[in-house]
C-alpha cells in the first residue's frame, strides 16, 4: 500500500486521508488480534462439543436398536425366563435413558458455547464495521484530495471559490473519474488503487 504521507509534497489536503489510513490500519491490527484470540479459544471447544454430541447421539441410537432387538427376541419367544426378559428390557431402557440425558446435556452445552461465541464475536463484528466505516470515509475523501491538489493554484488565487457550483462540479467530475477507473466500485482497495495511480502520474 502506498504511504500517502510521502507521495508528493504537492499533494494537498490529504491530512484526513492520512488519518483515516492510520486509523484503519490500527483497527485492522486490533481486529486480527481479537479474531485470532476468539477463534483459537472457541474453535477447539466447538469441535470437541460437536464430536461429543455426535458420539452421544450414536450411543443413544445404538441402545434403541438393542432395545428393539430384545423386543423382537421376546416376541419370537427367545426369552423363557421372566427375570431375564424383564431384566433385559430394564437394562436397555436404563441405557437409553442415560443416552438421552447425556445427549440433552451436550445440546445444552452446545447452546451455551454458541451464546458465548456470539457474545465475543459481536465485538469482532463491531471492529469490522468500524473498519468499513473508516474505509468508506477514506474512499469519499480521495476525490476531494485529487481535486484540491490539481486545482490548488486556482484555489489560492481565488479563481476557484470554495463551495461554488464550479467547485462542486469539479469534485463530482473527480468522483466520476474514480468510479470509471474502479468500474463503479467504492471498495477501499479499488479506490486506493486509483489514488495510487493518480499520485504516480501527478
Amino acid at each position: 500500500m502506498l504511504d500517502i504521507g510521502v507521495i508528493d509534497m504537492e499533494i494537498r489536503k490529504n491530512e484526513k486521508l492520512r488519518e483515516y489510513q492510520v486509523e484503519m490500519l490500527q483497527l485492522k491490527d486490533y481486529y486480527s488480534r481479537e479474531y485470532h484470540t476468539i477463534t483459537s479459544y472457541y474453535w477447539p471447544i466447538i469441535a470437541q462439543n460437536k464430536k461429543s454430541l455426535k458420539n452421544r447421539i450414536y450411543y443413544t441410537g445404538a441402545m434403541i436398536c438393542m432395545l428393539i432387538f430384545f423386543v423382537v427376541v421376546i416376541l419370537l419367544g427367545g426369552f423363557k425366563n421372566e427375570y431375564l426378559l424383564w431384566g433385559s428390557l430394564a437394562f436397555s431402557i436404563t441405557l437409553i435413558g442415560i443416552g438421552v440425558i447425556v445427549t440433552i446435556k451436550a445440546l445444552k452445552n452446545k447452546k451455551k458455547i454458541a451464546e458465548e461465541w456470539e457474545k465475543n464475536n459481536k465485538k469482532v463484528q463491531e471492529i469490522q464495521e468500524n473498519i468499513q466505516a473508516i474505509a468508506m470515509k477514506a474512499a469519499e475523501e480521495i476525490p476531494y484530495v485529487i481535486f484540491y491538489s490539481e486545482h490548488y493554484q486556482d484555489i489560492i488565487s481565488k479563481k476557484l471559490l470554495e463551495n461554488s457550483q464550479e467547485w462542486k462540479d469539479l469534485i463530482e467530475q473527480e468522483k466520476q473519474k474514480m468510479l470509471d477507473y474502479t468500474s463503479g466500485s467504492m471498495a477501499y482497495d479499488d479506490v486506493i488503487g486509483y489514488y495510487n495511480h493518480w499520485a504516480d502520474n501527478f
